[in-house]
């Protein structure tokens, strides 16, 4: 009976675990998706323009391909940019929730990281830590540079 129990226990953790992973993965693909639209959107309107000023000079056609090449590069500068962005709004909600959901309001780098460490390096988890303890989302006893994995983290009171 005890080993049914445990048992039970495990499919319903592993089961959790899964679902979690996977929310996160399609928060961060829905934000990565959403920046990416609004890009080409802005491109599409950018090579409208660039189209719309073209002349019959060859010279006139090979600056438009100049700013054309341009116009990509960036575009694909920005999709990157917004595929970082998504990946980092989302382990910062992570984080948030992971506080809010602990019984006592804070939570230590240990437990933040061993909660994220399957969707998340651990440099990216502290850097995040470090850039939401400069933006007061987040705070914790001692000097605000260092992070000890025992730190209480808490939210900050707004």
């Amino acid at each position: 009976m005890m080993k049914d129990t445990v048992s039970d226990m495990r499919k319903h953790i592993w089961r959790d675990d899964t679902v979690s992973v996977n929310r996160v993965t399609d928060e961060a693909e829905q934000r990565a998706d959403k920046k990416v639209q609004q890009l080409q959107e802005q491109f599409q309107q950018e090579v409208g323009r660039l189209l719309s000023r073209q002349s019959s000079t060859d010279a006139r056609v090979a600056q438009i391909g100049d700013e054309i090449k341009n116009l990509v590069g960036r575009a694909i500068n920005e999709s990157r940019r917004a595929e970082t962005e998504a990946r980092e709004e989302t382990l910062r909600e992570n984080i948030v929730n992971i506080i809010k959901n602990s019984r006592r309001g804070s939570a230590t780098l240990v437990q933040i990281g061993n909660r994220l460490a399957d969707k998340y390096p651990g440099t990216d988890i502290v850097d995040e830590l470090f850039k939401m303890a400069h933006e007061d989302i987040v705070t914790w006893h001692g000097a605000p540079s260092e992070l000890s994995p025992d730190n209480q983290i808490r939210l900050v009171q707004k």
